[in-house]
């Protein structure tokens, strides 16, 4: 509950560092892709809203393929590659 107060207050940075600290080592000790898998889109969402590009492109290719979040996850990659200027990862996704 802190760290969705920080999000409420704007502050996405800390978080996601708050939920990185306290809730992802418990969630990664279950190994359960279906529970991580809306952790990992959430957690990049904050990040990409916070400028942090490059941990929320992390936290989008942790998403496994066959999950309900992969489609999600691999639009919002694209614009993470957008805003980076990485076209040839942004046209690899395109035309798969």
């Amino acid at each position: 509950t802190v760290g969705f107060a920080y999000a409420k207050k704007g502050d996405l940075a800390n978080a996601a560092r708050i939920l990185k600290r306290d809730v992802e080592p418990e969630l990664e000790s279950k190994k359960d892709p279906r529970l991580l898998a809306p952790y990992y889109l959430q957690i990049a969402r904050f990040l990409y809203q916070a400028g942090a590009l490059d941990g929320a492109a992390q936290y989008y290719q942790k998403i496994p393929n066959g999950l309900p979040e992969f489609l999600t996850a691999q639009e919002e990659l694209t614009w993470v590659w957008l805003r980076l200027g990485k076209t040839d990862l942004l046209r690899g996704s395109l035309v798969t």
